[in-house]
């Protein structure tokens, strides 16, 4: 039986929770236990802040990435697929390369350029999933989608957050990222024998072609700009957008700060951080879902 999204409910919603599961993967890694296990290995306040923030800059430009992949796709293969797959295939490949990372507390200049390159391929994966669930979800089945999605990057970020700050004290960052990266490869593996529509292609060399539905959702980058720019001045997006702010800097000034003091002041190891952290926001997020549209 082919796996075809818009044929599908229960593909749907567990596609995509399954794709948000991948993103917080190494959100997991890199903002919940790597955070703790630098604050062991006695790194300061301020070293594992700019970690957290550099390796966090690619988020920024999620706003931008949308109008490229709406002009730039490959349409036999589905909408946004294609840029869902690239986008998976690099999160491994730039997990395999922090595996290979040295590691040195005093020296966190390549550990932060991966950390980057990897973030900036889980923040691709999240444009291309939102914009092919807007595209083959109905309507009356975004807001319940929406909170498994959501759902779903949480179980990934606490899960991931839990085992790998259990695991980097007793194995390092190699083994750790090693195992993030299979993580996510079987995901890929996922991604590449779903369909968006009947008829697609798997893969770029497999029979098939765009639906004739894809074929009409394509349209110029500058009018992609143009519509993104009369959407982002509405009252409503810029109040959004001063409330998504607020909350990430929140998360900017709190994680360093509350990392360092967890360890360093109130002698919780990594992998009780990482516990601590799991399980509270996986917590809050089955009561989200459960209680959700």
């Amino acid at each position: 039986m082919a796996l075809v999204l818009s044929e599908q409910r229960w593909l749907r919603f567990g596609a995509f929770s399954a794709f948000y599961f991948a993103q917080g993967v190494p959100l997991g890694l890199l903002a919940v236990a790597m955070p703790a296990w630098l604050a062991e290995q006695q790194a300061r306040v301020s070293e594992i802040a700019l970690f957290g923030s550099v390796v966090s800059i690619p988020w920024v430009f999620k706003l931008v990435a949308g109008p490229f992949m709406d002009r730039f796709t490959f349409l036999p293969m589905g909408f946004r697929r294609p840029w869902v797959l690239l986008a998976q295939g690099g999160l491994t490949v730039s997990l395999v390369a922090l595996a290979l990372t040295p590691f040195d507390v005093n020296a966190m200049v390549p550990l932060m350029v991966v950390g980057f390159v990897t973030n900036a391929f889980a923040a691709t994966q999240d444009v291309a999933v939102d914009g092919m669930a807007i595209d083959v979800l109905p309507v009356d089945e975004r807001g319940r989608a929406n909170a498994f999605m959501a759902f779903g990057q949480v179980a990934g970020s606490s899960s991931f957050g839990a085992l790998c700050g259990t695991l980097l004290p007793k194995v390092g960052l190699g083994l750790t990222a090693l195992l993030c990266a299979t993580a996510v490869a079987a995901l890929f593996v996922f991604v590449a024998i779903v369909r968006e529509r009947p008829g697609e292609r798997v893969l770029p060399w497999t029979p098939g072609e765009s639906s004739k539905r894809t074929e009409v959702t394509v349209s110029g980058i500058t009018d992609n700009f143009r519509d993104l720019f009369r959407v982002l001045v509405l009252p409503m997006s810029l109040l959004l957008v001063v409330v998504s702010f607020a909350y990430f800097l929140r998360g900017g000034l709190v994680t360093p700060v509350f990392a360092a003091f967890a360890v360093q002041d109130l002698g919780l190891s990594t992998a009780e951080y990482g516990g601590f952290v799991g399980a509270l926001t996986i917590a809050v997020a089955v009561i989200c879902v459960v209680l959700g549209p």
